[in-house]
């Protein structure tokens, strides 16, 4: 017990010196400001307002936007594509179709089951690409996860969205395709 009041007593006494030497390196304030007139210094050094001849509107939009990069390949595309093609699956058969496919495997786009699970379709559960498509009483099972293709195509390259089967629902889908018709007929045009 002794030790301790000690070693308070000593860090109490370092602290108060250091309170001390702060105090003495801190400027005095004036008493009063009657004492003494504002320094002329401070008075010239003001920083001006800015212009008002030019209204700032805050509901426009920037004039230089970053570009939209558009997605042409990736995990989240892949699982995608199988969801809209097979419809609801688990982990499991989303992964078991993806063993199935030679070129996604060469491309090496889901590197484990745990990755799949973990990484992308959480992420895209996140994101509200995809949602869990309910629970089986009759079979006592979970149907696992179905597409909501508005959100999961939306920032995809147009080629990649014409050449899916089936065909997206969804509305970008409309100016794509009238934008595909427009192209193939300046193809046969010239």
């Amino acid at each position: 017990m002794n030790r301790f009041k000690k070693f308070t007593s000593l860090f109490d006494r370092e602290k108060l010196n250091l309170y001390k030497r702060f105090l003495k390196k801190a400027p005095i304030a004036p008493e009063s400001s009657e004492s003494k007139a504002p320094d002329p210094k401070l008075a010239e050094t003001k920083i001006p307002d800015p212009p008002l001849d030019t209204p700032i509107d805050i509901t426009q939009k920037p004039a230089v936007s970053k570009p939209k990069f558009l997605i042409k390949s990736g995990p989240h595309l892949y699982v995608s594509q199988i969801l809209l093609s097979k419809g609801p699956l688990t982990g499991t058969e989303i992964w078991n179709e993806y063993i199935k496919d030679p070129s996604a495997v060469d491309q090496n786009l889901l590197k484990s089951k745990t990755f799949l699970r973990q990484r992308v379709l959480k992420s895209m559960k996140a994101q509200g690409k995809i949602q869990k498509a309910g629970y089986s009483p009759v079979a006592h099972k979970y149907l696992g996860y179905s597409l909501i293709p508005e959100k999961a195509f939306r920032r995809t390259d147009s080629q990649v969205l014409l050449n899916l089967q089936p065909k997206p629902l969804i509305k970008r889908m409309k100016k794509v395709e009238a934008m595909e018709i427009i192209r193939k007929e300046e193809k046969t045009a010239e």
